[in-house]
């Protein structure tokens, strides 16, 4: 019954639901009473004592467990608004997912995340009558930028160009889901998922290339034969990203960074602490583009310290699976990078769905050895 929660939670998630909505309505509480079912409120606590883990998922409960302590002081001290209170705590109680599902196996579970990265970019999508028209829900305009479309888009590649015995279905919704992925981001003009995107596909083609060299040749052709016929779309998105990279660069990345290290605190300012970021004209947010400066910004120089030590404690981790699965673990790798770095992906569900999925992948070797 636990993973049927778990799917159905998911599902409405892909279909109702955003990475960022602006206020929870009924989607955000069915998602998360379902997921909560599927856990366990029990097993969660007994997760945070559990001492079997592997060295990530050991760091990842250090990680968790400081963060809800620390810095919820520290902004319970400061009487922050409960509203910008909870959207910092949100996002760090998802990464308990990894740590519930060790040990769990999620059959499917790319399948079901390749199915939400696909209906996010269907549903960024379809409001637009045409490309880079404004989109008619303005709640759907972080759609695009989930973590799991760069995934989606990836993965989608790499089923296409599966060996010849895979069914001629899979193939096909394979493709159409990486080309409603790579359409969606780049409608939005999401530069680094985009682009990273596109490479991790060829560097999918490149190696099915050294093996089935004759059945990859056949399907590229078929590529290029469907990009020549919407060539126009594709120069016409080239020239909107050149535009958007001429008009605004790095997006004040680097005056945001100055920023946050101009407001350095040894335990930092908190959950729920909000200030006027660079990068997005001076206005009063909750967040940084990066999350070594959000927890720089947040928990100080302590939890920047921890933040890196995350980053590569789970990098290294993704970066051993790639050995053993190099397409999934691509797929995997290029929106972790994109969303630890350049983008606020690290503070969605998406962002800890990937690494329970990492988890499972990594468990999964782990009893085959």
């Amino acid at each position: 019954m636990g993973l049927y929660a778990l799917y159905a939670g998911l599902i409405i998630y892909a279909c109702f639901s955003s990475p960022t909505p602006d206020a929870l309505g009924w989607p955000e509480y069915c998602v998360a009473l379902l997921i909560l079912f599927a856990v366990g409120a029990l097993r969660c606590l007994n997760k945070l004592v559990q001492n079997d883990y592997p060295a990530f998922l050991a760091y990842n409960r250090s990680f968790l467990i400081y963060m809800l302590t620390i810095p919820l002081m520290i902004g319970a001290l400061n009487s922050y608004p409960l509203n910008d209170t909870l959207r910092d705590i949100i996002p760090l109680v998802f990464l308990i997912l990894p740590l519930c599902f060790y040990r769990k196996k999620i059959p499917h579970f790319e399948v079901l995340l390749m199915l939400i990265g696909t209906a996010f970019a269907l549903r960024y999508v379809l409001p637009t009558s045409y490309f880079f028209i404004n989109i008619a829900d303005g709640s759907l305009l972080y759609l695009a930028n989930s973590p799991l479309l760069p995934f989606t888009a990836i993965m989608g590649f790499h089923y296409f160009l599966m060996p010849s015995t895979t069914y001629l279905i899979k193939r096909i919704l394979g493709i159409t889901s990486c080309i409603l992925c790579l359409l969606a981001m780049g409608i939005m003009l999401q530069r680094a998922p985009f682009i990273l995107s596109i490479m991790g596909c060829l560097f999918i083609f490149c190696l099915r290339a050294t093996h089935r060299p004759l059945n990859t040749i056949i399907s590229g052709t078929l590529i290029i034969i469907c990009l020549v016929f919407i060539s126009p779309f594709i120069f016409e998105i080239f020239n909107s990203l050149s535009s958007k990279t001429l008009t605004v660069g790095l997006n004040s990345r680097l005056s945001e960074w100055e920023s946050v290290i101009m407001q350095t605190t040894l335990f930092g300012h908190g959950w729920g602490a909000i200030w006027q970021s660079p990068a997005v004209a001076h206005i009063w947010v909750r967040y940084t583009h990066n999350i070594i400066s959000y927890y720089w910004l947040k928990a100080g120089i302590i939890g920047a310290l921890l933040s890196i030590i995350f980053i590569y404690m789970w990098g290294r981790q993704i970066i051993v699976y790639v050995r053993y699965n190099p397409a999934m673990g691509i797929a995997i790798l290029i929106p972790f990078i994109i969303h630890v770095t350049v983008y606020t992906g690290f503070k969605t569900l998406d962002f800890a769905l990937l690494l329970t999925l990492v988890t499972q992948r990594c468990q999964q070797l782990r009893s085959q050895s």
